[in-house]
């Protein structure tokens, strides 16, 4: 459903083809106290073959975030579209953008023009913020990365999640509310919803999932299998090249629920521990042990197919266990904690990491707690992640 079209103008190409180029709002919520709708905005391009008695079903998508434009064709019936992006809350312009494009180009691989956000961070302005955006963004893990990451200079953060409400497991009294044109309602077993959501974005920090390890399958499939797929699917749509994923350590979960010495940790059992003992690692076959872990496992092949495939520098992040105390008590607790501090700092160099080209790791996220049996080195070495909690 979209609303508030406005501001459109015609341009008529060589064949007589014209072409709208008109800014749209699309209606994701209706605020009742106000009576209006609350959305995001992109200014778009429509054809019509026949002097404007019918259009296109097609819609082309310029970019999210605009001024007022201006459109003009060249000879050659290229188009040439001159806008101020409108970045601020308050829709003050913060930058101006040229967008050069055709309707008939055949070299993009599909018929949306190539804007300036879908361009690589190298290629922006040095003072141009990169637009993030983070799934899942009112639940625990999201609100604190996106707190951290949105009063950190170089980020403009947008997100998204299937509510405006906070999840179960975030205080929502403490919680970090996005600008209304920052935020979309997209929940990620809908396609549609979660590729409009991510248009514009330059990074996807994808933390949206069914967090809960007791949920059959039928519960965690749709959002952490196919909404993970309708996430990488919506970054190569979109030509967005950097993601960082939320993994679990509960992949090797096995481990401490099986195998000894880890079993030992679950089992506050350290007085039989023995002297040495090796701390898993990235490279150890995985353990999953229910639906929840086993999508996970699931999403880190996807990501890794879509690394290879479609040139998506990716980071599996492995998250220990992140609480709204923001503390843990107790042996097993504290073997797998990761305070808050350390959670935001690990999605940040993560994000860092996917600037290189060709990336796909797999990072294990925790502080550094007593008794941790995963290992943290080799993260260090991949994102120069060192936890500040934990004091093992």
């Amino acid at each position: 459903m979209a609303h508030g079209e406005s501001n459109g103008e015609l341009v008529e190409l060589s064949d007589g083809r014209l072409v709208l180029v008109h800014q749209t709002r699309y209606a994701e919520s209706f605020d009742a106290a106000k009576g209006v709708f609350r959305g995001r905005s992109t200014l778009s391009a429509r054809v019509s073959d026949d002097a404007g008695l019918t259009w296109r079903r097609q819609r082309y998508r310029l970019m999210f975030g605009f001024g007022y434009s201006g459109t003009l064709a060249l000879a050659d019936d290229t188009l040439v579209t001159v806008t101020g992006c409108c970045l601020g809350d308050n829709g003050d312009p913060r930058r101006a953008a040229v967008i050069r494009w055709h309707i008939d180009s055949q070299t993009l691989g599909c018929r949306r023009p190539t804007s300036p956000s879908r361009r690589k961070v190298a290629d922006r302005m040095p003072d141009t913020p990169i637009k993030v955006h983070i799934t899942g963004v009112y639940g625990l893990i999201g609100n604190v990365v996106y707190s951290h990451l949105s009063g950190t200079e170089g980020y403009d953060v947008y997100g998204s999640g299937r509510r405006t409400l906070s999840s179960d497991r975030a205080d929502a009294e403490q919680r970090s509310q996005l600008p209304e044109s920052h935020f979309s309602i997209a929940d990620l077993s809908d396609a549609d919803a979660v590729e409009a959501a991510l248009e514009g974005a330059d990074a996807v920090l994808h933390i949206g999932a069914v967090p809960d390890p007791s949920c059959s399958f039928e519960e965690v499939s749709q959002s952490n299998i196919r909404g993970t797929y309708h996430v990488l699917e919506a970054c190569r749509k979109h030509g967005i090249r950097r993601l960082v994923y939320a993994s679990s350590i509960m992949t090797n979960w096995g481990y401490a629920q099986f195998v000894e010495p880890y079993k030992l940790i679950r089992e506050d059992r350290i007085e039989e521990l023995p002297e040495q003992w090796a701390r898993i690692t990235h490279r150890d076959p995985v353990r999953p042990t229910e639906p929840y872990s086993m999508s996970k496992v699931w999403a880190e092949g996807a990501c890794r197919t879509y690394a290879d495939a479609h040139g998506i520098s990716a980071i599996c992040l492995r998250i220990g266990w992140v609480n709204r105390e923001d503390t843990a008590s107790g042996v097993f607790s504290n073997s797998i904690w990761c305070s808050h501090r350390d959670i935001a700092s690990s999605f940040e160099l993560a994000l860092k990491k996917t600037a290189e080209s060709g990336v796909y790791d797999i990072c294990y996220a925790l502080s550094d707690g007593p008794y941790r049996w995963v290992d943290l080195q080799h993260t260090r070495a991949v994102t120069g992640f060192v936890p500040q909690d934990g004091g093992a």
